[in-house]
């Protein structure tokens, strides 16, 4: 174990010990807002490497190869604030050559300052309890070892669909790695360590819900630490030892660009290699949309109103405004992505496919439209008897779901957050994320109050509520609307001018294929 970290370190201690090349030409601005942001791109295309709505913390774990939680240190809007890089890059760039010249750019346009190091980070420890009869040593040591997503769907009797895999001749140190990837709602990129004392090989399934589900299940007997417990074994929270990234140093704002260089990196017109479009057979209600191996996209059902939110980004209903056909119309479309975009290596990201998407409707749709501020209405984020504690600063913002404050708290109330060190401008914009089925609409900050805050938020998904009826609380659940008055602040639906989306023209029907 010792070993592993100083050669993880001294490896750190390399990279960051080479000369770093740079890019050509660099396009570094603070990213969009959107409802959901998620990092996307990070590869190389041609001659571009893109990379956008990344937080400091993901640049820094693309540029150097550290995973996001090892990154320690740093102000608090490391883990918060989102940037685009959009870069020219020589002929035959690499990966790896792309991830040099990312930290190249990093230390020259932010001024960051970073050093390896190891230190102990919140993980979890396997530890074993007791024999089990669900779980036996292997059969054959000559089985292929690991787990595999179960062939058979099962079902709670209440309908929610399980997790399972089944994991054969494989090592507690194996399963313990194996379940960051297998439960990562759970796991949420934390270490584990296998304190077992098991030998060898051994045959088990496993199955459990989703975290947001294990209330609707019947409890934390069908979440992933009661799967685990039947096995025998137990998964306790623990400090790991970790190699890590120190950030000492690091500038909110980047330096500027270099005069003209928008122009000379203009935006790449994405297209799709090949589009079949045809209007959906009549009645069909169904919609799906799915991405094929290979990059080939599969919709049906769609509405063109669906696939403009789609290519644009939006995030509400009320965003989008235009003729009523947009919303009637539907179509099934088959189209593949250009084999750079859609080869393993290169990665097949949401960004990229938006992109092709507004080009498909641009081309095939005729489809023209610009923004403008239109009256809409929003939930307003207003102060009632503010209860929040002060932030301890010396934390990062951040609002993230936590399976380790889950006993703390009711049964029936599977959602917890741990909110720190943010504002409620801030908080406001994470609710939409934090708060899926609840908000269909923009949050925005009334509240009047300044500073930072700490904070848990509690409450229960809303299905919790429709097995009741509407407005019922069949189980002791909590809404995200009474877990957001117990912090002494309110949602109130409001007026207010917004950004939408408005459509100047679009054709009912496709041009021929």
């Amino acid at each position: 174990m010792i070993r592993s970290l100083v050669c993880a370190v001294l490896g750190l201690g390399m990279a960051f010990a080479q000369p770093k090349p740079g890019f050509e030409l660099a396009d570094v601005h603070v990213s969009p807002r959107v409802m959901s942001p998620s990092m996307q791109g990070g590869f190389v295309r041609g001659d571009r490497y893109q990379i956008r709505m990344a937080t400091m913390v993901e640049l820094i774990h693309t540029a150097w190869g550290v995973e996001s939680n090892n990154v320690t240190g740093g102000p608090a809007w490391l883990d918060y604030d989102r940037f685009d890089v959009i870069a020219r890059v020589p002929p035959k760039t690499t990966q790896a050559d792309a991830a040099a010249m990312l930290q190249a750019l990093l230390i020259e346009r932010f001024g960051l300052v970073v050093h390896p190091d190891t230190k102990p980070l919140g993980g979890y420890a396997l530890t074993f309890v007791r024999k089990s009869g669900q779980m036996k040593e292997a059969a054959d040591s000559n089985d292929a070892n690991g787990c595999r997503p179960s062939d058979q769907q099962e079902k709670t009797p209440e309908g929610i669909g399980f997790v399972s895999y089944n994991c054969r001749n494989i090592e507690m140190g194996g399963f313990a790695q194996m379940l960051r990837q297998m439960a990562p709602g759970y796991i949420q990129g934390s270490p584990i360590v296998d304190q077992t004392g098991l030998k060898g090989g051994w045959d088990f399934n496993i199955k459990w819900v989703g975290r947001a589900q294990v209330a609707a299940a019947g409890g934390e007997e069908m979440s992933l630490f009661g799967a685990i417990a039947k096995l025998g074994l137990k998964l306790d929270r623990k400090d790991v030892s970790q190699p890590v990234v120190v950030v000492d140093k690091v500038n909110e704002k980047p330096t500027p660009n270099a005069a003209g260089v928008t122009e000379s990196l203009p935006p790449i017109r994405e297209s799709f290699e090949v589009a079949e479009v045809r209007p959906s057979a009549p009645g069909s209600t169904e919609a799906g949309f799915s991405i094929k191996p290979g990059g080939r996209l599969d919709a049906h059902g769609i509405t063109l109103k669906n696939l403009i939110s789609f290519a644009w980004q939006t995030d509400y209903d009320d965003e989008v405004i235009g003729p009523k056909a947009m919303e009637t119309n539907r179509f099934d479309i088959v189209a593949k992505a250009p084999g750079v975009l859609s080869n393993e290596q290169n990665g097949f990201d949401e960004d990229s496919l938006s992109r092709m998407v507004k080009t498909l409707l641009e081309d095939r749709f005729r489809l023209k439209a610009h923004t403008e501020d239109r009256p809409a209405t929003i939930y307003a984020l207003i102060a009632v008897k503010p209860k929040m504690s002060t932030a301890d600063a010396s934390n990062r913002t951040s609002c993230k779901n936590t399976a380790a404050n889950a006993a703390k708290v009711a049964s029936s109330v599977s959602r917890t957050f741990v909110c720190q060190n943010i504002t409620m401008a801030q908080f406001a914009e994470k609710l939409p994320q934090i708060a899926g089925g609840y908000i269909d609409r923009p949050v925005v900050d009334m509240t009047g109050l300044g500073g930072t805050y700490d904070f848990p938020l509690n409450f229960s998904p809303l299905r919790a509520f429709r097995a009741g009826g509407e407005g019922s609380d069949p189980n002791g659940a909590v809404s995200l609307f009474e877990a957001v008055e117990k912090l002494g602040v309110k949602l109130e639906q409001r007026k207010q001018a917004m950004p939408v989306l408005v459509i100047d023209h679009v054709d009912e029907q496709p041009t021929d294929n």
